[in-house]
């Protein structure tokens, strides 16, 4: 690591991989965001954000990415962890249909789906 860098471990509730809700965390490492901040990241894969959680609360990594249901599970029982910002506003993921097949949600049912 570099000397004049903030070193910061960040556990992924995403495991070792990135998926479509993750566009910010691969835009950081590859538009160059967390050099220009002056940090040194190293990326713990966790696998959940129950595992993501846990990590922070043992001192394991500095911050978690992940779900914020495990978080608001854990403040309820009065564990000392905080949701300190979101990177969407909703799921990444959208449901495209032609709309001149499907005018309301009505008209899904019994569709055939792809992923």
């Amino acid at each position: 690591m570099s000397s004049d860098r903030i070193p910061i471990k960040i556990a992924s509730g995403a495991g070792a991989t990135l998926g479509v809700d993750d566009v910010a965390i691969a835009w950081a490492w590859s538009g160059g965001f967390w050099e220009r901040e002056g940090l040194e990241v190293e990326w713990v894969p966790k696998r959940g954000g129950v595992r993501t959680a846990e990590a922070v609360l043992a001192g394991e990594v500095d911050a978690g990415y992940g779900t914020w249901v495990p978080c608001a599970k854990l403040r309820g029982e009065g564990k000392e962890i905080r949701i300190l910002t979101s990177m969407a506003q909703a799921l990444a993921q959208s449901l495209l249909v032609r709309k001149d097949k499907v005018k309301e949600t009505a008209d899904l049912r019994g569709k055939r789906w792809a992923v």
